[in-house]
């Protein structure tokens, strides 16, 4: 069940999402223990969505390895992905009672809130994923701002993700319920312009740079006929 995620967890890795946690905690000072669980949660979820995608693109490396799949199978690996996901509400929840530190007042509401956050961002995960499939699958070349769109859903969620839940906790183990106003809408904001980079850096390195090509194989984007912002 785990071995495909202790796997790509051995894999080399620039662990840019803890940094991101680490400095927004500059500002929201989350307690160390809170913070380390939603590393672990939000490493769960990136690591399920590379195993995934690396299936979907038919990828044989990642991070310089063998591809998680080209190791255990894709039945394991989408079952251990898939299991991973589910995992993710069982921890979020124990998060969040780690963050309230016993305090009983306001737990419940900020326990379904952190939950819908979670499923929301997951929807928008998958719902970004989908259309670069289908793009793929009909040979269609999206508009910059689909493109930029998708980019939105299968890369930006996930970095969205990270802000919205440390405001989540950082309201409930200080007490200050509902501030999350301006200030957080101005880090989703630059999240999800930071996804946007990310995911267009990365196809840019995919067709000239050859240490990507070391991780990641020769122009992997064109072989396996996606449409990469440099092509759109």
């Amino acid at each position: 069940l785990t071995a495909p995620s202790t796997y790509i967890e051995t894999l080399p890795s620039k662990n840019l999402r803890s940094h991101l946690l680490d400095a927004l905690n500059t500002w929201l000072h989350l307690p160390p223990t809170p913070l380390a669980a939603l590393k672990e949660l939000i490493r769960d979820l990136h690591n399920a969505s590379l195993i995934l995608d690396d299936i979907q693109d038919n990828s044989a490396l990642r991070r310089g390895h063998a591809a998680t799949h080209r190791v255990f199978g894709v039945a394991q690996c989408v079952n251990s992905a898939t299991f991973m996901i589910v995992d993710t509400v069982r921890k979020l929840s124990e998060v969040v009672q780690t963050a309230a530190a016993g305090e009983e007042a306001g737990l419940a509401a900020a326990a379904d809130k952190a939950q819908t956050t979670l499923l929301s961002s997951l929807k928008d995960l998958f719902t970004g994923q989908s259309w670069e499939l289908k793009w793929k699958a009909e040979n269609h070349c999206p508009s910059r701002a689909e493109y930029l769109g998708m980019v939105d859903g299968k890369t930006g969620a996930l970095f969205v993700l990270i802000v919205r839940l440390m405001f989540c906790l950082y309201a409930l183990s200080s007490g200050k319920m509902g501030v999350e106003g301006v200030l957080m809408g101005k880090c989703e904001g630059f999240m999800m312009l930071l996804g946007r980079y990310y995911q267009v850096r990365d196809d840019y390195r995919n067709l000239v740079d050859g240490r990507y090509t070391a991780q990641k194989g020769f122009c992997e984007d064109l072989e396996e006929k996606e449409f990469s912002f440099p092509v759109v």
